[in-house]
């Protein structure tokens, strides 16, 4: 049956010209050939055996092993961890990543020298989660997804000849993540990732980290994602004897200020630096300083409409540098109605000057002049050039770029997480 089957195989892999090359074979391949089909078929035997026989006949899935009456040390180690998408309105992200949890079966039926001749390790299904203790992990900040780790859909075990049992998923789940938007666009949120015992506690079972590391090719066009190994910690309450085992780590995310600096910072600027030219123009042209003035007020209301923004209950960054541009150009709208008036009074001071010369030969005791002649000397406003505008030249643009410095160095000053995102829930 082994050469036929050989045979056969030799004419699919062995045809020259159209004609069948089974007479002019070398042997050797044959042999080759005959002996790989056979290795494979007692390697099937033996892996079957294996399995067949790799449990006890008293073994119990629900009894958690105890090497030595101690609880069991499960490893856990997080890779190839992706950011999907990040939920602002929800406070949520959407992690993709494969989870390990490694511990040590002493009561399985296996010894080193059987599986190492065949093996390092043995690889079995899914439907050994039936059959194999496992540890009952769930995220606890998890709102939907595959949040309990035994319910994954995607999963496997491996068995090494220590008896140590590796189980591998993974997984896609919706967790819950603080995050604060009082320095929006300069924010920076810390996600933390909350794993847990669920059905035996420390006296029973204890987690460990063994490794956290993001996917290589991770990219997010809103964030810079960064996973400190410090902030991998156990967050485990020992002092309870009824608690459970609890692992935290973290994942950083760095909003990036590329968008916001070239679509909000650098137009409103420029809105407001051009609403200044108006203090160049004459008080005297009205049409050209209102349509100035108003033009830069609708395009910041405009740009403060179109632009999305995060939907807070408190007063963020972006807001509070909307409202200095928007008040600097309304400033500028009140330093021009000042300036009209401050003109319209020196014009009719100039007019009533004048009236009080061609009067003064006429009655040179009248009140009125006389006032004005004993104050002819004072020197007013707005005699030469309009001296509102002269002030406001220099003023408003100093001003503006001191608030700027204030502003960025405030929003600087802030911390970047708010202390609830580092309590840990037992």
């Amino acid at each position: 049956m082994i050469i036929r089957a050989s045979f056969h195989l030799s004419d699919l892999f062995n045809l020259q010209s159209g004609v069948p090359s089974i007479i002019n074979m070398p042997y050797l391949r044959l042999l080759g050939i005959n002996l790989l089909i056979v290795s494979l078929f007692f390697d099937y035997k033996a892996f079957a055996s294996i399995r067949k026989y790799l449990l006890p006949s008293s073994y119990d899935l629900i009894i958690p092993p105890k090497p030595r009456g101690a609880p069991i040390d499960v490893e856990v180690e997080i890779t190839d961890l992706r950011l999907i998408t990040v939920n602002e309105g929800e406070l949520s992200i959407t992690i993709d990543l494969f989870i390990k949890l490694k511990w040590t079966e002493p009561r399985l039926n296996i010894t080193n020298a059987t599986l190492t001749a065949i093996t390092d390790q043995l690889i079995l299904d899914k439907t050994w989660d039936k059959k194999l203790w496992c540890p009952s992990v769930f995220f606890k900040n998890g709102i939907r997804g595959d949040m309990y780790l035994e319910k994954s859909p995607m999963s496997y075990f491996e068995i090494f000849p220590n008896k140590s049992v590796q189980m591998t998923q993974r997984v896609s789940v919706v967790l819950f993540c603080h995050m604060s938007f009082r320095k929006y666009p300069h924010d920076k949120h810390s996600c933390a990732i909350n794993i847990g015992m669920m059905s035996h506690r420390i006296k029973t079972v204890r987690l460990k980290w063994s490794k956290t590391e993001l996917s290589p090719d991770l990219y997010n066009t809103d964030y810079m994602v960064s996973l400190n190994q410090s902030d991998s910690v156990d967050c485990t309450d020992y002092d309870n004897p009824r608690a459970f085992a609890c692992l935290q780590t973290a994942l950083v995310l760095d909003r990036g200020l590329g968008y916001f600096v070239s679509r909000k910072y650098v137009p409103s600027f420029i809105i407001v630096s051009t609403s200044f030219i108006g203090f160049w123009i004459p008080s005297h042209s009205y049409p050209a300083r209102v349509t100035l003035i108003v033009t830069s007020l609708l395009s910041l209301i405009t740009q403060q409409v179109q632009t999305v923004h995060i939907y807070a209950s408190y007063i963020i960054s972006i807001h509070i540098w909307n409202n200095i541009c928007t008040t600097f150009v309304f400033l500028g709208l009140i330093e021009f109605v000042i300036a009209t008036c401050w003109d319209n009074n020196n014009i009719n001071q100039t007019k009533k000057n004048k009236s009080c010369e061609d009067e003064r030969r006429h009655d040179f005791h009248r009140p009125s002049c006389f006032f004005e002649k004993l104050f002819r000397g004072m020197k007013h406003f707005g005699s030469g050039t309009n001296q509102v505008d002269a002030y406001s030249k220099i003023i408003f643009p100093i001003a503006f770029v001191l608030v700027a410095i204030a502003y960025y160095t405030w929003v600087d000053s802030m911390e970047d997480f708010d202390s609830r995102v580092h309590k840990t829930p037992r």
